[in-house]
């Protein structure tokens, strides 16, 4: 799976920007739910999954800054994952 890359111009459009984050998000809860171990909500994978996106919520919609800084932590994260 290739890397996510924020490139201009889609920086200046809110909705690219915001997606641009969820896709990263769906990358990272991708790469976490490949460590599922016994399945159910008590995995410890699945409350990541769980937290991934309560972070992803968090997010405020109109704040382009914010949604840039926590799609590149996104990225790394999952680039992290996959490297380890």
């Amino acid at each position: 799976m290739t890397m996510l890359q924020l490139v201009p111009p889609s920086l200046g459009d809110p909705v690219v920007v915001y997606d641009i984050m969820r896709e990263a998000g769906n990358r990272l809860i991708a790469a976490i739910l490949e460590n599922v171990t016994h399945g159910g909500m008590d995995d410890p994978a699945i409350r990541e999954v769980r937290a991934v996106r309560a972070e992803l919520r968090a997010v405020p919609l109109d704040d382009l800054a914010a949604q840039t800084a926590k799609t590149e932590e996104l990225v790394e994260r999952e680039r992290q994952m996959r490297a380890a």
